[in-house]
This record gives structure tokens, sequence and C-alpha cells, in this order.
């Protein structure tokens, strides 16, 4: 059959690129009552080595991401916190998350930080999904707590790590 729409047949192989440019000025992370900072840890034969800018990671390597969540003692409340606060954390799209990460934490040495922070944090639910993970924890008005991720490199590639985030849970 030949047939065409707008001057394209039916045997044509359509093309298309998407440019998206967004100064660098113009996007930033902004915190309303909640921060985060993040800390990411490379494990490599049993040692661990703080992630810097333009470390390369390759593929078997462990990450162990750290997030910092604090409530912003100096924002002005508008309406009454809740205790629960969503926290969300990247994985990048060259690897993959770790659900077992007891072994990630034993190789980086960190089981007792990891307990010490378990102690001090009350995690009331985990979502996993291919692209991050998601915790709701309690969080206390003046408080913070020390949450972690565990996800190894599976891919060759090059991937930007979106910010983590921390919000109001209601």
């Amino acid at each position: 059959n030949e047939g065409s729409l707008g001057g394209i047949r039916v045997d044509d192989v359509v093309k298309a690129q998407a440019r998206v440019e967004s100064p660098s000025d113009s996007v930033g992370a902004v915190a309303k009552g909640v921060g985060v900072r993040r800390k990411m840890h490379v494990v490599r034969n049993e040692l661990r080595t703080e992630v810097t800018g333009n470390m390369s990671l390759v593929e078997g390597d462990t990450v162990i991401s750290e997030l910092v969540v604090a409530r912003n003692s100096k924002t002005p409340w508008d309406y009454a916190p809740g205790k629960a606060v969503v926290v969300e954390d990247s994985i990048p799209a060259f690897a993959e998350g770790v659900e077992d990460e007891g072994r990630a934490f034993a190789d980086a040495h960190m089981v007792e930080v990891i307990n010490e922070s378990a102690k001090k944090v009350e995690v009331r639910d985990v979502a996993r999904y291919p692209e991050r993970t998601k915790k709701v924890v309690i969080l206390p008005w003046h408080g913070e707590a020390r949450l972690f991720q565990v996800w190894r490199v599976r891919f060759r590639g090059e991937a930007v790590l979106p910010p983590a985030q921390a919000f109001e849970m209601y």
C-alpha cells in the first residue's frame, strides 16, 4: 500500500531530536522547611573512598549514598509541620539498587555508623524503584536523620544524579 502523511511515506523512517537548554543559574535546590545533604562513598576491595566531582566509577563499584535530612529551624512556619518526612534518593541509569545492604556496609566498615544512625531515626516505609528509593521517616521538629542507600554500577555510561529530595508528607 502507498500512502503518506504530511509528505512522509509509509516506508519512511522518522527521526526526531529534542534539545532543552536551561541556564544552570536558573535551576537550584530550594529548602522549604526540610533540607537534605548527600555524601557518597565508593567501595572497592573493602576500601571506602568519598566520591568527588570528577571521580570515575567502574562497572562493579558499590556506592553508598549517605543523606542527612534536617528541619530548618529558621523557617517561619505558616503551619504546624507533621512528623513524617518523605525522602527520595535517585539511582543513576547505569546502576541498580542493592536491597541487601548489609554486606556493602560491612565492606565499607560502616556497620557501627549504620547501627548508631538506625537507633536515632524511625523509618516507617521503604519503597524501592529502579530509578530511586523512597523512605518515609519520622523526623523530630528540630532533629536530623542520617539515611543510607546502596547501589551498584552495572553498565558503562554517563549520568547526572539529581539532587536528593525531602519534603513534608502532609
